[in-house]
């Protein structure tokens, strides 16, 4: 009988990540400033998310349930800038030290 490849079974994010294209998604169950929320997604070897497409809009606004810290670039300096996103999809506006919950995205 023929073994199956070393990566059948293998999950590629780590536990308490979500999957989904080629990234892995971690959704905190807690709520932190922007700043404090974007260390916690670098100390773990991510990003707070930036949403690149739709069917990653789609499948993170799927997730949520409350409004949740997101990074944004500004189109003008090319600088990152705090964002959020709101369970319906659309940009929410909060002050940067708002406690919100997060999202972070560590591409693989």
């Amino acid at each position: 009988m023929k073994e199956p490849p070393p990566t059948a079974g293998f999950l590629p994010c780590s536990r308490g990540w979500d999957f989904f294209g080629n990234s892995c998604y971690f959704f905190s169950d807690v709520a932190a400033s922007w700043e404090n929320s974007q260390i916690f997604c670098r100390a773990l070897g991510a990003e707070l998310l930036q949403v690149d497409d739709a069917a990653e809009k789609l499948h993170v606004q799927a997730q949520l349930r409350g409004p949740s810290w997101i990074r944004e670039l500004d189109p003008k300096s090319s600088l990152e800038k705090c964002g959020a996103v709101g369970p319906d999809g659309l940009r929410a506006e909060f002050p940067c030290g708002t406690p919100l919950s997060w999202v972070c995205e560590e591409p693989l």
